[in-house]
């Protein structure tokens, strides 16, 4: 797939009404243990498409594959994807009325399937002084790397290159080196914080 760095809204979405709240939203990969999760603030006037970008910076996926939502019985999807679902640049959270404990499913990689579980924390009307968006607020352990099979795939990786006398050992130290640690998190360090911050009004 073509990778791309910059989404922008689609001329529908971009003229409707631009709301200046915020949503604070819990994404934790799903199938996966220990549990790998991100927090994430988002301006509520940003189309799904936009918050595919955002999860894809927050968990450190490089954006090399379709996804799509799910939202109630409403999929909605990279235009490209040809599923029959409706087209995520042309849909915003604000149209959606998401509240406090709403739910959604983000699903990257058709193939792979990583399933993300998304639960709104909070709708906010003003932020802290501070309160830049898009923002990584915390999280737990370091995102899968691409390509690396799904939550089954991932851990079968993990194991055999965590035993030198795996017969695809080799392969896997080869695939996501020695220096990756599956369980570091650290925001105040974190790649994906500086990557967020680095991105703001180009999402």
């Amino acid at each position: 797939m073509t990778r791309r760095t910059r989404l922008s809204l689609a001329p529908s979405a971009r003229r409707s009404r631009v709301s200046t709240r915020a949503l604070i939203i819990r994404a934790t990969l799903t199938h996966v243990t220990p549990v790998i999760w991100r927090e994430i603030r988002v301006p509520e006037h940003y189309a799904l498409a936009q918050l595919h970008r955002v999860l894809q910076l927050a968990f450190g996926w490089l954006d090399c594959h379709l996804y799509s939502f799910i939202v109630g019985r409403m999929q909605y999807a990279d235009p490209r994807a040809e599923i029959g679902a409706l087209d995520a640049t042309r849909v915003t959270l604000a149209d959606l009325a998401l509240t406090a404990k709403a739910k959604l499913t983000y699903l990257y990689d058709f193939g792979d399937d990583w399933k993300h579980a998304l639960v709104v924390q909070r709708v906010v009307d003003r932020l802290p002084d501070d309160g830049a968006l898009p923002a990584l607020l915390g999280g737990a352990r370091s995102g899968p790397p691409e390509d690396s099979g799904g939550p089954h795939g991932y851990e079968q990786l993990l194991a055999a290159r965590s035993d030198p006398t795996h017969p695809e050992h080799d392969d896997a130290v080869s695939w996501i080196g020695l220096s990756f640690d599956p369980d570091v998190f650290d925001l105040r360090s974190s790649a994906n914080a500086r990557t967020m911050a680095a991105a703001r009004g180009a999402i």
